[in-house]
């Protein structure tokens, strides 16, 4: 899984560092995140990451995730934010979603699919040592959904120095996800930002 792993940090450390979260940019559900994905040609099509002043927060996102954790036949997840005090604009939203066994692929891309359908881009980055990844997009998030077993050591690894005595050895599904701006529209380009 260290090949898998590496991958995923460069995925998420070039997002955090540029400011991109990749992927398609119009909104596909209502204003909380909730309710039925919007079918207009508009949102079929990626947009800029500035949308008109619309955000996808990490409330937005949470509701995205709890609907595709439900249609993977998964624990409803209970999402945490860190804060990083070196990136002051940032925050990651991690859900745990403990299993008996590591979960079925076939389970992890009904949850994928529903992502997909809300306008995130999932794109599988491979399986080993009975661990998977899927990469995980929206602007301005960017992450993985990571299932199987995990090492205490790996899971640290994910966390701010001041956490990683909070995590133990662990099966099941790990969403991870991180935004430069926690999810605030980044300004349109040359447009002068207001802090």
């Amino acid at each position: 899984m260290r090949g898998v792993g590496a991958a995923v940090a460069a995925a998420v450390t070039a997002t955090v560092l540029t400011g991109c979260g990749g992927g398609a940019g119009g909104d596909t559900a209502d204003e909380a995140g909730e309710g039925t994905p919007r079918t207009s040609a508009s949102s079929a099509s990626p947009s800029p990451s500035w949308d008109g002043g619309r955000r996808r927060t990490p409330t937005r996102v949470e509701a995205d995730f709890r609907m595709a954790a439900e249609a993977g036949g998964f624990p409803r997840p209970v999402f945490d934010t860190i804060h990083y005090p070196e990136l002051p604009h940032a925050c990651r939203l991690m859900a745990w979603l403990p299993t008996k066994t590591p979960p079925d692929p076939a389970d992890v891309e009904k949850a994928a699919a529903v992502l997909r359908k809300r306008g995130w881009n999932v794109d599988a980055f491979g399986s080993e040592d009975g661990m998977s990844a899927w990469g995980v997009d929206r602007r301005p998030w960017a992450g993985t959904i990571n299932s199987g077993f995990f090492r205490k050591e790996d899971l640290a690894a994910k966390l701010p120095a001041d956490r990683k005595d909070e995590v133990d050895d662990f099966t099941g599904l790990v969403f991870d996800q991180i935004s430069n701006t926690c999810g605030e529209p980044l300004p349109p380009p040359g447009s002068t930002p207001s802090f």
